[in-house]
């Protein structure tokens, strides 16, 4: 039944693609950044959209796993990505290895997402290559000061 599974998967995508229209607030598409969340859970995924979308300035794109986050990355540029580290199959590790390896993504800063908050998670994350690391729950303040920090400082990926 894997069929069945990637077609709930594909709904679960859908459903937060909310934030992708021509126009955002008045910002022409070519003129957002393009930030992909990949998360399995559908609360904070619906929490950074509405965080994203009082910011103006972003397109979501959302991935429910590290698989559909990869495939998306085949089609689709993005100029930051947010990554849960703990995900249904493939865990957010793995994708930042992934990622390391092809050459079309290495280059895209990626934050780490999880209720791991020790020091030692947090470092553990830093040193596999995470450009940030951000602890569940999601402090908004944190989240648009590593927003401003690695966003301003490069033109959105057309």
């Amino acid at each position: 039944m894997p069929y069945l599974s990637e077609k709930r998967e594909e709904h679960r995508v859908s459903e937060f693609s909310t934030v992708g229209s021509d126009r955002q607030n008045g910002f022409p598409a070519e003129n957002l950044h393009r930030v992909m969340y990949v998360e399995d859970n559908p609360a904070n995924l619906k929490l950074v959209d509405m965080i994203l979308q009082r910011r103006g300035d972003i397109r979501l794109l959302p991935a429910c796993s590290a698989e559909i986050g990869l495939a998306l990355l085949r089609n689709q540029q993005a100029d930051l990505i947010l990554m849960d580290i703990h995900l249904p199959g493939m865990d957010g590790y793995e994708m930042l290895k992934q990622l390391q390896l092809d050459e079309q993504t290495r280059n895209i800063p990626v934050v780490a997402v999880s209720a791991n908050a020790l020091p030692q998670d947090v470092e553990k994350g830093l040193e596999a290559g995470f450009i940030d690391y951000l602890t569940k729950p999601i402090r908004v303040s944190d989240l648009l000061r590593i927003l401003d920090r690695l966003l301003l400082s490069q033109s959105p990926q057309s």
